[in-house]
């Protein structure tokens, strides 16, 4: 179920063992490029700061990162979507003014 929800770009935890195997896989690869950059660079205190930047750099992306929803919120927008579009099509013409919050109060009368 989390691999089908990850395809449709839905908020899904992996199971355990996966999540096991990755961190596993980059804490692997981490300490290779560590000792690679200090038998090439024969500096420890640069080769930690570089790690810190690094770690530092991907928590501020992972922070900014907008959150996927979950199947719940998306299923809730689709049935939202279609349910403006029959109230549009029975209620609302083309032409004229109107403001947004009239729209809404109407649609909110429309499905009460």
């Amino acid at each position: 179920q989390w691999l089908r929800d990850r395809r449709e770009q839905l908020a899904a935890d992996a199971p355990l063992s996966v999540r096991l195997a990755v961190w596993s896989a980059f804490v692997a690869a981490g300490l290779l490029v560590e000792r690679l950059l200090l038998v090439a660079l024969e500096d420890a205190g640069f080769v930690i700061s570089a790690g810190v930047c690094a770690c530092i750099g991907g928590g501020l992306l992972e922070v900014i990162r907008p959150p996927l929803p979950t199947r719940e919120e998306r299923d809730r927008g689709a049935m939202l979507t279609d349910e403006f579009l029959a109230f549009a099509a029975d209620r609302l013409a083309r032409g004229g003014r109107c403001h947004e919050r009239d729209i809404v109060a109407a649609f909110r009368r429309y499905y009460p």
